[in-house]
């Protein structure tokens, strides 16, 4: 069973995601909820997470220099930028900056996510668990 995290400085994002997909059918067995990217990166520090999906545009902090620090904390995490920009640019240093996946807003039909998680399931089982201090 994976942790997933959704990231977006838009609350109504985060909850919708979160709230009306049933999870435990894609072996997801938590939902983290972060509205910025320290609030993510706090998350990450006392969770094991394993897939975050994270808006790309937020104040404070982009979703590509959260990547950047989430790779810094826990290099395993897998991390899907989902936004509404399909600037060339963004996918570009998304890339870059090893994200996995980069997914346009709105992803409803689900089938794009669920290819994802399916990826995610057949390269393995969740990385070991770690509390960090």
């Amino acid at each position: 069973m994976f942790q997933i995290m959704f990231v977006d400085d838009e609350p109504d994002h985060v909850d919708c995601l979160a709230d009306n997909i049933p999870w435990i059918e894609h072996d997801i067995e938590h939902v983290f909820r972060a509205y910025c990217g320290d609030e993510a990166i706090e998350i990450l520090e006392t969770h094991a997470v394993d897939i975050i999906i994270s808006d790309i545009r937020m104040p404070e902090m982009s979703g590509l220099e959260l990547i950047e620090k989430i790779h810094a904390i826990s290099p395993q995490t897998r991390c899907i930028f989902l936004t509404g920009y399909s600037d060339f640019a963004y996918a570009q240093q998304a890339i870059r900056n090893k994200a996995d996946d980069y997914l346009l807003k709105p992803i409803f039909p689900f089938s794009k996510k669920n290819s994802c998680l399916s990826s995610f399931r057949e390269n393995g089982t969740p990385r070991k668990r770690c509390r960090r201090n």
